[in-house]
């Protein structure tokens, strides 16, 4: 696993995410498609916390246990797309540092999952991988309000 391109690939993929959100309309933000899918807001809210999860998992050794009160708080802290952009900014810089402060035992270590045992080299991939499966919904979004330019 190289730290760096892990590093770089969840910052380029943020700012991928980040031009995409930022090219649709601020009404559509908070829009639900079909009265039951996600808005891009609370895309960004996920993605502004996803590092943190990441980390969790690797301190834990496990997926952490889900704390509705503390994802609650922590959404009041990314509560406009404004503040979404700029914890996610945040935190993925932030992240990179972690990334490039692992050692290769530590990258060599191994967290249960609910999908299985997997090493921690793999897990810090999850955040460019999130970011990516967000710009597609992001677009996909646009899509369906008539927008068939692909922003990234």
């Amino acid at each position: 696993m190289n730290k760096d391109i892990t590093a770089k690939g969840a910052k380029q993929s943020l700012e991928g995410l980040i031009k995409c959100v930022q090219s649709t309309p601020p009404d559509k933000w908070e829009w639900v498609p079909m009265g039951k899918a996600r808005t891009i807001l609370s895309m960004m809210q996920e993605v502004a916390g996803f590092p943190r999860w990441i980390k969790g998992c690797i301190t834990e050794g496990k997926m952490p246990e889900s704390d509705s009160a503390k994802w609650d708080a922590f959404k009041q802290t990314v509560a406009t797309m404004d503040q979404a952009i700029a914890v996610a900014r945040k935190e993925t810089d932030d992240f990179g540092g972690y990334i490039m402060g692992l050692s290769d035992d530590d990258i060599n270590k191994t967290v249960e999952l609910p999908w299985g045992t997997t090493r921690v080299g793999e897990i810090l991939s999850y955040h460019e991988w999130n970011n990516t499966y967000h710009l597609g919904q992001v677009n996909y979004i646009q899509l369906l309000y008539g927008d068939e330019e692909m922003h990234f």
